[in-house]
């Protein structure tokens, strides 16, 4: 089956024809074309590529062959310029444009999932890696917690020690002020006894002077009349 093939301003019209699977050799001529096979056909297959990567206008495949709807001068004139009519064409059948965009996705996604993998074996190792840390950060936090409930547990037996010693020094203290005023009660008692005794001692020896002074005044009197019978004893 032949289809045109536009080559461009200026270019001229040739007839493709897609050869069927039959025994060829290589290097050899065929039709009205002679090919030097492997490099000219390297040379179309860069072209094309390069084109397909730079153009956007759209495409579709006809027995194995791809035809672009604009045309295409980037091939080489001398190889699409002339009627290829022998069917013995050393030229192998191109993929179509089907399989080269299947082949490209599956590449593609080759490289995706490749980057993927890559990505999801970071992303596994970073999980490790942080798995890592938060169990040391909860061994840490354990160790934290822990001590932080001895310190807890040795602050409150610590206040229990200081709450019993200030009861035991507030007991002693009371107990002291407790005998302390007991002594100073008791020295009262024996003060206010003292004093009455004092006084009563006073008063006896106010009485005793009383005695004593009227003993005297007699003994005045008596010396007096003894003074005064002696003399009248020695007048007579």
């Amino acid at each position: 089956m032949a289809s045109s093939l536009s080559t461009g301003p200026g270019s001229r019209s040739g007839s493709l024809v897609q050869p069927p699977p039959s025994p060829r050799g290589l290097g050899q001529q065929f039709g009205t074309v002679g090919i030097s096979r492997r490099p000219r056909l390297h040379e179309v297959h860069r072209e094309i590529s390069s084109y397909e990567a730079s153009t956007s206008q759209s495409s579709r495949p006809i027995n194995g062959w791809t035809l672009f709807n604009t045309g295409y001068a980037g091939v080489s004139e001398g190889l699409w310029s002339t009627s290829v009519t022998d069917a013995r064409d050393e030229l192998e059948v191109l993929p179509s444009n089907v399989e080269r965009m299947l082949r490209k996705q599956v590449s593609a996604l080759q490289v995706q999932l490749s980057v993927t993998r890559t990505e999801l074996d970071d992303a596994l190792k970073t999980s490790r890696r942080a798995a890592a840390e938060n169990e040391k950060l909860r061994a840490r936090i354990n160790q934290v917690e822990a001590a932080s409930q001895d310190r807890q547990q040795a602050l409150e037996r610590v206040q229990a020690d200081l709450a019993f010693c200030g009861n035991i020094e507030k007991r002693q203290l009371w107990s002291s002020l407790s005998e302390s005023k007991c002594r100073i009660i008791t020295l009262q008692d024996k003060l206010t006894t003292a004093e009455s005794r004092a006084s009563a001692t006073q008063k006896q020896l106010t009485q005793q002077c009383a005695q004593f002074q009227a003993l005297q005044a007699q003994h005045e009197i008596v010396a007096f009349l003894l003074v005064y019978v002696l003399f009248r004893m020695h007048s007579h």
